[in-house]
This record gives C-alpha cells, structure tokens and sequence, in this order.
C-alpha cells in the first residue's frame, strides 16, 4: 500500500471533525479554558521545576555540591509530578470528549 499523499486527506467539514476528534475537545464557549482551572496544578508544578532547575545549575556551577543534588532532585520530582498532573487531566477530558452516551445504550 502506497503512502497517504499530503493532497489526499479530506476537506471540508469531514476533515473539520477529524480534525476535532484527534487533537481533543472543542470548547463550548469563549474562555470556558480559563474558567476551568484544573490544569494550573500542573503549570505550577512545571514552573517549580524550572527554577529548581536554575537552582541546581547555579548551585553547580558555585561549587556547592550539596545545594546542587537537592535541587536537581527537587527538579525531577516537581517535572515528573507536573507532566503526571497534566497526563492524567488531559486522558480524562480525551476519555470524556470520546465517549457518546447515546452509542453505549446497548438498543
């Protein structure tokens, strides 16, 4: 089977909805994403980890040693929590935006 060619996927309103349905939910209304404020925990905790991350490079880079390896560890624990948070919001509203009440009645 040949590749897909660039100028043989779908216009229009299909292609739209494929669109829509691949890279997640459409907002209702006009900033109904600030309203919601369940990603900040994640931002914030990515931001945490960029500074513990300046933090262990100066740390370094001043000759203290200890400052440095409690930073980076702090670092890796705030960037791995951020991306965790952000990860498992974003499988909750892709598993909410999928899922179609109607087709799971069963009739």
């Amino acid at each position: 089977m040949a590749a897909e060619h660039p100028m043989d996927r779908p216009t229009g309103v299909r292609a739209g909805r494929a669109r829509t349905q691949r890279w997640g939910m459409r907002r209702r209304h006009t900033g109904e994403g600030i309203e919601d404020d369940v990603n900040v925990s994640g931002f914030v905790l990515l931001g945490f980890g960029v500074v513990a991350l300046a933090l262990a490079l100066i740390g370094a880079g001043y000759g203290a040693g200890v400052w440095a390896v409690v930073a980076a560890i702090a670092c890796a624990v705030l960037l791995l929590a951020g991306t965790a948070v952000l990860a498992v919001e974003w499988r909750r509203r892709r598993s909410h935006s999928l899922s179609d009440p109607v087709e799971r009645q069963g009739h």
